[in-house]
């Protein structure tokens, strides 16, 4: 009996850390799937933000905490539509948790613009978040007047490299998330052709690493994404940043958007409910699409 009790008292507690670990392991591991990322060897040290909405540069922090601990430059640029004041309210409260998220990260400047993308007949389009056919866009968003904002801030700025998600899923298929940053691409590829002093050169597109995007598959959105957009999922990754000497920054970096934490956990599962030093080191990457110009 006292030899079953002690077999007892060290495999209940085993079994109950691998009970507790195994969701992490599931989702994130293996790592090292990719080479390093590296920061561009540059003497412009400026980069550029641009986030259709402020809580996409949730999984960022890791990139954004390491530019600016290297002393580069940081403006951020989103978007916001209070329209006839009804999103008023809340955007003031996600106004605030951008403030702290750039405070957190020494970002500089802060860029609120006040633009609707949507040229406004969303009642033919079910949900603003699913896809929209790419032959549609044009029919949905103002297209043309995006790209001016965004040559506009490239041209004040001068930005060596720019930061956003990536310009076929755009993370999980919202169509303001692909418009973005395919605007963006379209940008930098048109004018480093047609202008030699074009300041940027690289073009990160936030990703998730093949592994981390399989609990994706289950959502309607990303699901419906695929079939839109043709596609089998985001871009794989090109690089991949080590994070896990920033664990506290990364949880920071998800953790201060609480007014959109309910969409934030269905892609980054269970970060609320371990703590950072053990999410974030088996978490322990960001991965990276990387355009070069």
């Amino acid at each position: 009996m006292n030899h079953m009790k002690k077999i007892l008292l060290i495999t209940v507690p085993v079994f109950l850390v691998l009970l507790y670990l195994a969701p992490l392991w599931n989702l994130y591991l293996p790592s090292n799937e990719y080479p390093a990322l590296e920061i561009p060897d540059v003497n412009n040290k400026k980069a550029l933000i641009v986030a259709a909405h402020d809580d996409d540069a949730c999984g960022m922090a890791g990139l954004v905490s390491t530019l600016s601990r290297a002393g580069w430059e940081l403006t951020f640029v989103t978007f916001y539509n209070d329209g006839d004041g009804r999103h008023a309210p809340e955007n003031s409260i996600r106004k605030e948790e951008l403030r702290q998220y750039a405070e957190k990260f020494g970002i500089q400047n802060v860029m609120h613009e006040q633009f609707a993308m949507r040229k406004g007949n969303p009642d033919t389009i079910t949900a603003a978040y699913m896809p929209v056919a790419t032959e549609l866009v044009p029919h949905y968003f103002k297209t043309d007047s995006l790209r001016a904002l965004i040559e506009e801030y490239i041209d004040a700025i001068q930005p060596s490299l720019i930061i956003s998600l990536d310009d076929e899923m755009g993370g999980y298929g919202h169509p303001e998330h692909v418009l973005v940053a395919k605007t963006i691409s379209d940008i930098c590829i048109d004018m480093s052709v047609s202008s030699p002093d074009f300041p940027v050169k690289y073009f990160y597109q936030n990703v998730h690493s093949r592994k981390q995007s399989e609990h994706l598959h289950t959502l309607p959105v990303y699901v419906e994404a695929k079939k839109i957009y043709k596609i089998d999922g985001m871009p794989i990754p090109d690089a991949e940043l080590d994070v896990s000497n920033l664990t506290a920054e990364k949880k920071f970096g998800l953790s201060v958007w609480k007014s959109q934490v309910r969409n934030i956990r269905k892609f980054f599962p269970y970060f609320e409910f371990y703590p950072h030093w053990l999410y974030f080191n088996v978490a322990d990457r960001e991965y990276y699409h990387i355009l070069k110009f």
